[in-house]
């Protein structure tokens, strides 16, 4: 069923910040793409804040924290990519920072930082898309991958986190 769980929360970077890790649910099909979410809130906050959010080659990349649950399908190693995500920073001036694996929502072969085979693309959010149309091939002006990125990355602000 579409939602999302909220299983694992921690404290960070000293109590600073909490990190949550949330799967969120596109669709009701088990075997539908749904995206990890990883989520950093300034414990500061008392009420909304403003957020960056962003695609990342897997969420273990994104800070060396050995708890962060590594994406399926992610090829990057744990805090690889710790360089473009500065974190600590944007806490402490009071964003939070949302991000999560491209792959979630679709693999490319083209530099998405996943395993891809040509069939992959079956495991991603237009062949979930096709499918409830009752159609299995794109058509040649179909939405390409950037497209299902840009879909998910609108979903991950749907949710309310409190």
């Amino acid at each position: 069923m579409p939602g999302f769980t909220d299983p694992a929360v921690a404290e960070v970077f000293e109590g600073r910040a909490i990190r949550r890790q949330i799967r969120i649910r596109l669709f009701e099909s088990t075997d539908a793409p749904w995206i990890d979410l990883l989520l950093y809130l300034p414990n500061h906050a008392r009420g909304p804040v403003p957020a960056f959010l962003g695609l990342n080659y897997g969420n273990q990349g994104v800070h060396p924290d050995p708890e962060i649950v590594p994406s399926r399908n992610s090829v990057c190693r744990r805090g690889e990519h710790a360089h473009r995500w500065p974190l600590e920073m944007l806490l402490q001036r009071g964003y939070a920072v949302g991000s999560f694996h491209g792959g979630d929502i679709e693999l490319d072969r083209h530099g998405s930082g996943c395993h891809f085979t040509l069939e992959d693309w079956k495991s991603g959010i237009r062949y979930q898309v096709l499918r409830q149309s009752g159609r299995t091939q794109l058509a040649d002006d179909a939405w390409g991958s950037i497209g299902a990125w840009a879909w998910g990355l609108s979903r991950a602000p749907s949710i309310n986190v409190v």
